[in-house]
């Protein structure tokens, strides 16, 4: 039988490599699931046959590849068949594993995205075994699981800068889980170095300072600051530094924590209260004018807690006057 076998392979072997054969196209390369750790991605292909019989399909040889990489290969054996006279859907699984997909962070695109290579073949039952080459390039989807909170907003074009420094933390953290940590600052360095400059900024401005109350020891003066978030999303504030002047000296400064966060795509109106101490404001009474009001300067720098790997300062600057609490509210306070 062998010999049979190897004459019939003779005979057909120019015949063979005359007669038409099937055609096949990869359709769609998309996301099916995760098990385990284990991504599996569905190729879609299909199968034009010429024939008027069905013609056994024997399996899939495939490799895929991303930037000259290796990241999967195998085969997939029983596969069916190909109906006679049409086109057949036939569907590869592809399993790729955390860490391959990992590997790949430097590759990501703005959308999300990994460039791929697919060769594959497709062996077909025949009178002997006809392979069918398949090649593929495009970009597949990287698995929610790595962007599905940066996703949601990504989708708003007012949020476009943002989305871009959250996908170069998710970047970052990827690195990280694959065990490169030799390389973190200088990625963060390199891909911080546009993304923090060009991203648009929430704008902050004082409307008001104004005395609040008289105490023991301290005069407590309120100043209002309004920041305005242009991002579809809350952002949280990491604090509140201030540093208040009156004479070109230092009257008060501290920073205040737990400040909360701006609210999404409007208005946040925050209240700064500053405590200057009975004893300082002595030292201003020649700076006094004559409706008991002092020049002030107030600095207030806020640090925005970005989702992103560092914070962002927005510094605010007012100049005017502000009252000294009246002899009344002293004598008040000390009744």
């Amino acid at each position: 039988m062998c010999g049979v076998v190897d004459i019939i392979k003779h005979l057909f072997s120019n015949t063979l490599a005359s007669i038409e054969k099937p055609k096949v196209r990869v359709v769609d390369v998309d996301l099916k699931g995760e098990e385990d750790g284990v991504y599996t991605y569905l190729v879609k292909l299909n199968v034009s046959n010429p024939y008027c019989i069905p013609i056994p399909l024997s399996e899939i040889q495939y490799a895929l590849k991303s930037c000259g990489s290796l990241i999967a290969n195998g085969t997939i054996p029983d596969i069916g068949s190909l109906k006679a006279k049409g086109d057949t859907i036939l569907y590869a699984e592809i399993n790729l594993p955390h860490g391959a997909l990992v590997t790949l962070v430097q590759d990501i695109t703005d959308d999300w995205d990994i460039d791929y290579e697919l060769d594959a073949t497709l062996v077909i039952d025949f009178i002997c075994d006809i392979n069918i080459p398949i090649t593929s390039n495009g970009e597949i989807k990287l698995p929610s699981a790595f962007y599905s909170n940066s996703h949601n907003f990504s989708k708003h074009s007012s949020c476009e800068s943002l989305f871009k420094g959250v996908q170069v933390v998710w970047k970052v953290r990827l690195t990280i889980f694959a065990g490169d940590m030799c390389g973190v600052v200088e990625m963060v360095k390199h891909l911080f170095s546009d993304t923090v400059e060009s991203i648009e900024k929430p704008e902050a401005r004082v409307t008001d300072v104004d005395l609040k109350g008289v105490g023991a020891h301290s005069v407590t003066y309120l100043a209002k600051v309004n920041v305005s978030n242009p991002y579809c999303i809350p952002i949280p504030l990491g604090e509140i530094r201030y540093l208040l002047k009156s004479s070109g000296r230092e009257i008060a400064s501290g920073t205040i924590y737990d400040t909360g966060s701006l609210k999404r795509k409007g208005d946040t109106l925050l209240y700064v209260e500053i405590d200057v101490a009975n004893s300082v404001l002595v030292t201003l009474v020649k700076d006094i004018a004559v409706d008991w009001d002092i020049d002030y300067e107030l600095k207030v720098t806020l640090i925005i807690d970005f989702p992103l790997i560092c914070d962002i300062s927005i510094p605010v600057t007012r100049n005017g006057q502000i009252k000294l609490p009246s002899l009344a509210d002293v004598l008040k306070k000390k009744k």
